[in-house]
């Protein structure tokens, strides 16, 4: 099984949105896959850290594929920059989101000319996890 890495929005997430990443984290986790969570990677200090991302990108490329749970209304810095990265290193990534059908820039990564991700609506994760896990 590949190593999957688990991008979501952290610094400005809403804490309702926990019960998406565990259950994503629980199914992957039940197919006998590692998962790095940056979320729960960290005991930080209140003050932003510089090697947090430094270190969670080198944590991404060791990993064979991304799972990305990035639903509207979430902001975030890190969760972008991830799933760019992981575009352009060629992994598989699944994206689990309430937007696929609004999002331009989701739209074209979806292109019918590319397999290297699909997108999956937050009632999709079993879906998501097994296109993921080739099961």
């Amino acid at each position: 099984m590949p190593a999957v890495y688990l991008a979501h929005a952290i610094d400005r997430s809403n804490p309702d949105d926990f019960h998406l990443y565990e259950r994503v984290a629980s199914e992957l986790v039940k197919h006998g896959t590692c998962v790095y969570r940056p979320s729960t990677a960290w005991n930080l200090p209140e003050e932003p850290q510089p090697d947090v991302q430094r270190v969670n990108l080198a944590a991404m490329r060791a990993c064979q594929a991304l799972m990305v749970i990035w639903c509207e209304g979430q902001w975030s810095v890190g969760t972008p920059i991830e799933l760019a990265l992981a575009w352009e290193c060629g992994m598989k990534i699944a994206w689990v989101t309430d937007v696929k059908d609004t999002s331009w820039a989701a739209s074209y990564l979806v292109s019918s000319q590319n397999a290297q991700i699909r997108l999956f609506s937050p009632d999709e994760v079993i879906e998501a996890t097994q296109w993921l896990l080739n099961l």
